[in-house]
């Protein structure tokens, strides 16, 4: 984030003095105190230099907005995103063997027609993930109440999120 600020155009004390809190109109004295307080006036790339230079020893620097340290924060989000792709990957693995596995079994006895199975393919390269993911989010985890529908609560919330980015990616 040491950059965003500066590349969106905006005060990068304002955009952190809205983070912190949205509802109050900061004055110019709230916004000097933040940029003293976070040294915005060295500019982007001495920040980004200060983020990048930390990075060695493990540190990753603090939030401008909450003041915890980031790197925590970080590496949890990529576990979750890892844990997701695996997800996502396995899928796209089961399903691409289920679509095929009728035409490799009709094309090894030589009774392959050449059109059988292509609308199946068809709807799932053009099924758009997001809303497949709006779908499954409403029928399974609100409605019926499977999965946890948002969130992160362990291994039962990846399978929704899993199907959504799974179940295309094999007709693409």
């Amino acid at each position: 984030m040491a950059l965003l600020p500066w590349l969106s155009g905006n005060d990068p004390a304002l955009t952190v003095l809205r983070a912190r809190s949205a509802d109050q109109d900061p004055t110019p004295a709230q916004l000097a105190s933040v940029r003293e307080q976070l040294g915005l006036d060295e500019g982007p790339f001495t920040h980004l230099a200060h983020r990048l230079g930390g990075l060695p020893q493990g540190d990753a620097g603090t939030s401008w907005v909450s003041g915890e340290a980031v790197l925590p924060q970080v590496t949890s989000a990529f576990a979750v995103s890892v844990t997701l792709m695996l997800g996502a990957l396995v899928v796209t693995i089961a399903v691409a063997a289920l679509v095929s596995a009728r035409t490799l079994h009709l094309g090894s006895r030589r009774r392959l027609h050449r059109r059988t199975g292509a609308i199946g393919v068809a709807v799932l390269a053009a099924l758009p993930k997001f809303l497949l993911a709006s779908l499954l989010a409403t029928v399974c985890g609100v409605w019926l109440g499977w999965f946890p529908s948002s969130g992160w609560e362990g291994p039962a919330s990846m399978v929704l999120p899993s199907l959504a980015l799974g179940v295309p990616s094999p007709g693409r």
